[in-house]
């Protein structure tokens, strides 16, 4: 995908057109060192660490120009990542995101996260805001989502379990290997699988 500069001007500031967002925009629309205009993709991502200090904004980018996207102007402020696939704990939200609703949206994620048991915050604190709309969209119509990646919760006794079976039986599978195997499943799908951000 492709990020902007910093972005430490709140939550609301994508409705005013912050300057990550304009230089992200200005990627899609031509201002590359290919010269290649690619259409506009939701959501707009803005990404928090888990101290909360450092924050970027994103852009998915468009699925024809994922594989080969145009180079960033040296100066343009933008980097291509690519970014693995991933399990995203996700809460959909409408209305308009100021920080207020993006600290009641975390909460609320943490604490489902936290009573399911299953997966845990890969980094604690970190989150992602996605909007999926223009900013002239009315509130109760708006799509949003605050995501969390997480990785799944090895139950201590299920982790016993199959360490005492590896050592007791020779044909066991080893415990990687169940591992390996969970990881292979089908899981939830996201925009983040979609590998390649803006």
């Amino acid at each position: 995908g492709m990020g902007g500069a910093g972005f430490g001007a709140g939550f609301g500031a994508v409705e005013g057109g912050g300057a990550g967002f304009n230089a992200l925009a200005s990627y899609l629309f031509g201002d590359n060192a290919d010269g290649a205009a690619m259409a506009m993709t939701t959501p707009v991502g803005i990404d928090v660490s888990g101290g909360g200090a450092a924050s970027s904004m994103s852009f998915v980018l468009p699925r024809d120009a994922a594989r080969a996207p145009p180079r960033p102007n040296a100066d343009g402020g933008v980097a291509l990542d690519e970014v693995p696939a991933r399990i995203v704990a996700v809460k959909a939200f409408a209305g308009v995101v100021t920080d207020g609703e993006v600290r009641r949206q975390r909460d609320a994620l943490e604490a489902a996260i936290e009573a399911d048991g299953g997966t845990a915050p890969v980094e604690a604190g970190a989150f992602s805001v996605l909007q999926y709309n223009a900013p002239y969209a009315i509130p109760w119509r708006r799509r949003n989502e605050l995501a969390i990646v997480v990785s799944e919760v090895v139950a201590e006794e299920e982790a016993a379990s199959a360490g005492e079976a590896a050592a007791g039986d020779a044909e066991a599978a080893p415990a990687g290997e169940a591992a390996g195997e969970r990881e292979g499943r089908e899981g939830v799908s996201s925009w983040y699988d979609t590998g390649v951000r803006l």
